[in-house]
């Protein structure tokens, strides 16, 4: 049993596509998955590991089915093991456990319970606000249960959300109720999925999950609380427009570490773009624009829109600005780190620690 092919993993890839044959069909012939659309490449990570797996059988003699599988599984293990480039040196399996088990990978990323000092970050201001309106007793809603109108407007007015994160709020003047104010109205169900405040009937209370944080360390306690319901409760997706792409809101914790790695000082928004979409190509499929320009904007300006602006800056794990003021059509942005971003989510000795 042989497992060498007529066509080397360098060589063009007979499909047409003019790629290589490891970044196009290679793992589709090896019957290690569904073939690409003819012409789209396979996503670098994945190539690498068949290509790599492909390479040490190249040549090699087999009795029996049984040995192929034990030898495939066992180089499985190996590729999936190895730091992969495009994910900024985290393996497959680092990956993995980041998008669907973060909470549940100590040795690989915490997100701390109760911070070291005072977050400072425009969501806890927000928070504060809709708190202290509240006060020990109840805070009356609306209607349709949303915030009353004149604290909308006067927290609104009060400018508690830089302007970067919500470009366009001079455009939503006056504020009529809850939804005019986005960030506003996003915290309210975020601190609701949290479990920090609730509406009963038609009041809103502070529950008791909100007194016992405040009590054991007021916003050091709170503040992780409220994080992780924006990163796994609240739909980022929901208002937004843009195209659903939900893997933007379930990478989160690669977002922050891509934060950390690659913004020192002040770097472009345009930076963490690249990277992510590096690590996540087939994202790019997921939208419906004829061409790769197109798609590739869509997925890069949801990125921005929703992880970077509406995550990491109104957490306070960033601060944004944005690079040409004067033009609203440029959506690139200046971002700097805070102590926030290192102090909130801290990943462990399994992670890489270089910078590429």
């Amino acid at each position: 049993m042989n497992s060498t092919s007529a066509t080397g993993r360098n060589d063009p890839c007979p499909c047409g596509s003019g790629k290589k044959y490891k970044r196009c069909c290679l793992h589709a012939d090896r019957g290690s998955g569904p073939a690409p659309r003819h012409g789209e490449p396979v996503p670098d990570a994945i190539a690498d590991i068949f290509a790599g797996i492909h390479s040490q059988l190249e040549g090699r003699q087999f009795s029996s089915k049984a040995e192929v599988s034990g030898v495939m599984a066992t180089l499985m293990d190996q590729q999936q093991s190895r730091p992969i480039d495009d994910f900024i040196g985290l393996r497959s399996a680092d990956m993995h456990a980041l998008l669907h088990t973060p909470f549940d990978a100590p040795e690989l990323i915490d997100v701390v319970a109760v911070l070291d000092r005072e977050p400072k970050a425009p969501a806890m201001t927000l928070l504060d606000a809709i708190s202290e309106a509240i006060g020990e007793k109840c805070l009356l809603a609306t209607q349709t249960g949303n915030l009353p109108r004149a604290l909308c407007r006067e927290l609104f007015e009060a400018d508690l959300i830089p302007e970067a994160i919500d470009p366009y709020r001079l455009m939503r003047m006056p504020i009529r109720s809850e939804s005019d104010f986005h960030e506003l109205g996003s915290l309210r169900h975020t601190a609701e999925f949290a479990g920090l405040i609730e509406l009963r009937g038609k009041r809103f209370v502070r529950t008791e999950r909100l007194k016992r944080a405040q009590r054991l360390a007021g916003n050091r306690a709170v503040y992780p609380i409220l994080l992780r319901a924006r990163a796994v409760e609240f739909n980022w997706a929901c208002d937004d427009a843009l195209d659903e792409l939900f893997i933007v809101q379930q990478a989160w914790p690669f977002l922050i570490f891509l934060l950390q790695r690659l913004v020192v000082g002040r770097t472009s928004s345009r930076v963490v773009e690249e990277a992510f979409i590096r690590a996540f190509p087939a994202a790019l499929n997921e939208v419906a624009y004829p061409s790769q320009e197109q798609r590739h904007a869509a997925v890069a300006r949801a990125v921005t829109i929703r992880g970077v602006l509406r995550f990491a800056a109104l957490f306070g794990l960033i601060e944004v600005t944005r690079a040409q003021p004067d033009n609203p059509y440029d959506e690139t942005y200046w971002l700097k780190p805070t102590p926030l971003l290192h102090d909130a989510v801290r990943f462990g000795p399994a992670a890489p620690t270089f910078r590429p």
